[in-house]
């Protein structure tokens, strides 16, 4: 108890923790702890007097220790912080007197003579702290050159950690640099065995490179710059300007980028010039950062044993104007010792000097890298370049200085997870002990996708949590989540200050391109194309392409996908819009809202008139040159249009909300994006109504029928149209009466109501032909030829889908030429027609493919597959299957996925691979019954049950049988009667020879 509390002196103890460690099997009586604290307090009052003390306290107990009293513990923790944040400061000296204070308390085995979990646990740390004294000290000994120093004390910690390959590492460099190369050779030799024989590994990559350096006498091994050779020996020389770094600061991820930059610092790359911009260029993406960081390793590593040369050019200091290169290159020449008398007063004299004390400096093996950071432009760049030759120079900026000779590394925001990472490394480096990121993993996401995954606000963010430690996660995502305020969140104490940070970029827009930045704001999507912001602009195309130009090139826009589009980054956007909303009029605004939702409206227009069969191609709007072409606008917009919907709504324009969705409708239902389907003509049947358009309503409440017979929402689609239906009628809409009776029969037949649906079908095909509307009575012929099919009419199907057919063709319908030519195949399938079923089926294929109809693509190869395995062709089945398989899992086709894992389980039964028959029968189960499509559920199960029975699964075949009939009773048509007439005579079977 007492090693407890001494643990962790100064710092209450919870009395739960000291029970659970120190009696963690049986815990003694109240009265017996009353007695051990007393016993305790007496103890250390003797031993310290009143420079000790136990006071108490409510639930736990605590050990308090004035200064005066030597305590070993707190002495070495001491010794070990003051050298760390010595080492962060590169102050050797002190680093090497702090960790000689700390080693001077380590006596022995900590906590000797005690055992159990929690001591091995505390022994551990302790022995970590020790080992973190130890490396700290050489590695400042190294630093400094004194190579024989390391080489006398080295032994012990190496003894103790004889697999650590730092310290190996240490002693191997000590060595070659001391003028024992043969001997450093040697050890090494030595050391691969012995490491071969503790983990089977062998030396790590840091000492196979050192070997490698050290045989090819590389100079950067060399006594590093700041210490001298005196007769023999290696001294501390006076410090030199060379090592102007700033410190490095948390750091999280970007591996990818420091790898770049690693690549273009060390030695033997021939390009001098590095620029470090950001993309979508906030300030606050870590550009600095990563740059010191960069700088920091590779000096680490010994690429620049001559130094570093570190400036702040200002190019965006709101309190100063940009430093000029002639006030830069007199810093750095006084850096490098030359003396202010011999310094020229104009820039080309200070540029050659510059670059000549470099090249002199480089003959002598000393390389040198140049950090210029926060440059405003590549003017103020190009006097300070090194030159050729063996020096780097490292340059941030804003913007993209793309007219320099440089690499360019642009910086995007962090991933989530390094996100999430640099938060809790933050919180952590304020408080150890914080753990609020691991505890609430999910509040923490919310929180660091709030910052946008920006580390300037996740360093913001992290500073507020860090100053109130018990404040929850979700306090601050409240905070956050609320988008009027979220940018005067994000302030901490006027230190760290988003809108600070992004105001350096914007206060250096011209008019044109700062009213266009802010005008963004307006686009609900997440990215705009140069054809929608010129139409919010009101500007010229290419003149809006020179100014989004521009602004990436400020990077207040990042580049969006695919090329043309443009975005802004979530803080970005808010920090726009604040200064819109105190800049611009209302009018403006309002104007440049219906500028936008105008454009959007007619563009969605002219594509879905691409998509439309009643339309004729010479009819169809020039906008898109193809079908294809249309296709991919759409795919490409589909979120910002979904948005719009949303934004128009919101915003009071109902008209532009009901006919955006309606003019959505056909690409809706070609893709099958049947949640945005829904969710935009919800929004569209309140907008008709709110406008008292009865016509509208109509179309709405039909639209979302259909949207719900997708989703097999079967009630909710009847109840939608037969309100729909209710509405046409009133109105006398007979076309529209026609379309709605068509969509009521497709759901009756999925409902197996098939005289219910043939009746619909009829009564519409009569007010098709009334109307010699060839599309609806195409697309209605059709869907009563799949009527047919279910009842197994076939001769009356084939009628139906050939005359479908040659409506079809007449009106160039493409897309409803592939589904009847596919219902076709199905038929002679079904007649053993495989030759005319397989013709029809690739020639379907070939038109899904054309008119990039991925739904239908799936549907056909699914229908190909069971062709080949009626005709025992089960390669070929299975290929088409997995195809279909692919497709379906893609577009989230959870019906036709069920579809094909059923077929795919026939197949493996009749290959007499059951058990894989099993499995995909059951995967198809579980969709089946997702989607509730009982009758499909039955024919699986009846599919299941005969693959067991071919395994001898007598009880689980007949489980699954009986489960099949029992859901198939309800059902009168052909398809189910015979299935279930299949697994009662299976049934019979098994009970006849059980």
């Amino acid at each position: 108890m007492l090693a407890l509390l001494l643990l962790h002196a100064g710092r209450p103890v919870l009395r739960e923790t000291i029970l659970r460690r120190v009696w963690p099997d049986e815990v003694p009586t109240p009265n017996s702890i009353s007695g051990y604290v007393t016993d305790l307090r007496a103890i250390v009052t003797g031993a310290c007097g009143g420079a000790a003390r136990m006071p108490r306290r409510v639930g736990a107990w605590l050990l308090q220790i004035d200064e005066q009293v030597e305590f070993d513990l707190r002495e070495f923790t001491e010794g070990l912080h003051a050298a760390q944040t010595a080492a962060r400061d590169r102050l050797h000296d002190q680093v090497i007197s702090e960790t000689h204070r700390a080693l001077g308390q380590w006596s022995g085995i900590p906590l000797d003579g005690l055992t159990g979990g929690w001591v091995s646990g505390e022994r551990e740390v302790l022995e970590e702290k020790h080992h973190a004294v130890w490396r700290l000290l050489l590695e400042a000994e190294l630093a400094l050159g004194r190579n024989l120093e390391v080489l006398d004390k080295i032994g012990k910690p190496l003894s103790t950690w004889p697999a650590d390959q730092t310290l190996i590492h240490h002693h191997l460099l000590a060595l070659y640099r001391a003028g024992r190369r043969s001997e450093a050779l040697a050890e090494y030799q030595v050391i691969h065995r012995r490491l071969d024989e503790i983990d089977g590994i062998g030396p790590g990559r840091m000492l196979q490179e050192l070997h490698a350096a050290i045989l090819r006498e590389d100079t950067a091994l060399k006594t590093p710059a700041g210490t001298a050779v005196v007769n023999g020996e290696h001294q501390l020389v006076p410090p030199s300007a060379l090592d102007g770094l700033p410190l490095r600061s948390v750091f999280v991820g970007r591996d990818s980028e420091l790898a770049q930059l690693a690549d273009a610092l060390q030695p033997g790359h021939e390009q001098s010039l590095v620029v470090v911009s950001a993309v979508a260029g906030q300030g606050g993406i870590g550009k600095t950062a990563l740059a010191i960081q960069a700088a920091h390793d590779a000096r680490d590593a010994g690429w620049f044993p001559g130094g570093v040369l570190f400036a702040d050019l200002r190019g965006y200091d709101p309190d100063h104007h940009p430093v000029p290169p002639t006030e830069i290159l007199g810093s750095w020449l006084r850096d490098l010792g030359i003396a202010d008398e011999h310094i020229p007063a104009d820039l080309p004299g200070r540029e050659t000097l510059f670059r000549t004390e470099l090249a002199s400096r480089a003959r002598e093996g000393q390389r040198l890298l140049v950090v210029a950071d926060n440059a405003a432009d590549s003017a103020q760049v190009r006097s300070l370049q090194p030159g050729g030759g063996v020096h780097r120079m490292l340059v941030t900026s804003r913007n993209t200085l793309a007219d320099l000779d440089a690499r360019l590394i642009d910086l995007a925001v962090l991933t989530p997870d390094e996100a999430l990472a640099l938060l809790e490394e933050m919180l952590r480096v304020a408080h150890p002990d914080d753990d609020r990121v691991a505890r609430d993993a999910d509040q923490a996401s919310q929180l660091v996708k709030l910052c946008g995954y920006l580390p300037l606000a996740l360093r913001i963010t992290a500073a507020r949590l860090a100053a109130d430690p018990k404040q929850p996660l979700a306090e601050e995502v409240g905070l956050l989540a609320d988008e009027t305020t979220r940018l005067e969140t994000l302030d901490y104490v006027g230190s760290l200050d988003i809108r600070v940070s992004f105001s350096l970029s914007y206060r250096t827009l011209t008019s044109a391109q700062a009213r266009l930045y802010r005008l963004l704001s307006i686009n609900p999507g997440q990215q705009i194309s140069v054809d929608a912001a010129a139409a919010l602009a009101d500007l010229p195309v290419r003149q809006t392409r020179r100014v989004l130009n521009d602004l990436q090139r400020a990077h207040l826009i990042d580049f969006g996908q695919p090329r043309g589009w443009w975005r802004l980054h979530d803080l970005m956007r808010l920090f726009a819009h604040e200064h819109f909303q105190q800049t611009d009029p209302d009018a403006d605004r309002d104007e440049a809202i219906e500028r936008l939702l105008n454009y959007y409206l007619t563009v969605t227009a002219d594509a879905g008139q691409h998509l439309n069969a009643r339309i004729a191609l010479q009819n169809r709007s020039n906008r898109f040159s193809t079908r294809q072409s249309a296709l991919r606008w759409l795919d490409i917009e589909r979120p910002t249009l979904i948005a719009t919907v949303r934004f128009a709504a919101e915003t009071g324009h109902q008209t532009h909300a009901r006919d955006l969705s309606f003019r959505l409708t056909d690409y809706f239902y070609l893709k099958k994006h049947l949640d945005d389907w829904v969710g935009t003509h919800l929004l569209a049947l309140d907008a008709a109504r709110q406008l008292n358009d009865r016509n509208g309503e109509g179309k709405s409440l039909n639209n979302l029928g259909v949207a719900y017979w997708e989703l097999r929402r079967f009630d909710d689609a009847i109840t939608c149209y037969k309100k729909a239906l209710d509405i046409r009628r009133k109105v006398n809409d007979r076309h529209g009466e026609g379309q709605i009776l068509n969509n009521l029969g497709i759901v009756y037949k999925e409902l197996r109501q098939f005289d219910d649906a043939i009746t619909c079908y009829e009564q519409d095909i009569e007010i098709s032909r009334e109307a010699d509307d060839r599309f609806g009575e195409g697309q209605t012929l059709g869907n009563l030829g799949n009527v047919y099919r279910q009842l197994r009419r076939f001769d009356d199907a084939v009628t139906c889908y050939e005359q479908a057919l040659d409506a079809r063709r007449e009106i160039n319908d493409r897309h409803g030429e592939g589904a009847m030519l596919d219902n076709l195949g199905i038929i002679y399938n079904e007649l053993q027609r495989f030759d005319d079923a397989i013709t029809c089926h690739k020639q379907a294929l070939d038109i899904r493919r054309e008119i990039d109809d991925r739904h239908g693509e799936g549907r056909t190869l699914n229908n190909l597959g069971g062709v080949y395995r009626e005709l025992q062709q089960f390669d070929d089945a299975v290929t088409f299957y997995e195809q279909a398989l692919d497709i379906r899992r893609e577009i989230n086709d959870r019906h036709g996925e069920s579809q094909t894992l059923n077929n795919l389980g026939k197949i493996h039964r009749e290959l007499g691979q059951f058990d894989d028959a099993i499995i995909h029968h059951k995967q198809a189960l579980d969709i089946r019954r997702e989607v509730n499509d009982p009758h499909a559920e039955g024919a699986t199960l009846g599919d299941m049950g005969r693959a067991y029975r071919s395994l001898d699964r007598i009880d689980d075949a007949r489980r699954s049988w009986v489960q099949a009939l029992e859901l198939l009773a309800v059902f009168s048509d052909p398809s189910a009667q015979r299935t279930a007439a299949n697994i009662r005579s299976w049934l019979s079977d098994v009970d006849e020879n059980s």
